[in-house]
């Protein structure tokens, strides 16, 4: 059963994506505390550096394809960081008992 279940997903692939997404956060963050940038443009700009750095890092050629092909990795990554931070965000207010009405909920508040 364990053998079928790793043939069915690619976990270094997913390893990476998890590990990718929350440096994109941490760019993002960073980005946005620095020169001011609304939160979810910061994240994109971060993930969209972080998948042409990946890509220019993997090969040096460029193709109009694998532009486009980077560009749309770079959106989906961006997706996924967003999406990785509201779910760390819920988990805290679930495990904190909620958030205070009108309390910032600390370092993600802003994300929000």
């Amino acid at each position: 059963m364990g053998r079928e279940f790793q043939e069915v997903f690619n976990w270094g692939f997913i390893g990476s994506f998890v590990t990718a997404s929350t440096a994109v956060v941490a760019i993002a963050n960073t980005l946005r505390q620095w020169w001011k940038l609304e939160p979810r443009w910061s994240a994109l700009v971060a993930a969209e550096v972080l998948a042409f750095y990946a890509a220019a890092a993997a090969d040096s050629t460029f193709t109009i394809g694998r532009f486009f092909l980077v560009l749309g990795f770079g959106a989906l990554l961006c997706c996924y960081a967003m999406g990785l931070q509201a779910s760390v965000v819920g988990l805290a207010q679930r495990f904190t008992g909620g958030a205070r009405a009108g309390a910032p909920v600390g370092w993600w508040a802003s994300w929000f």
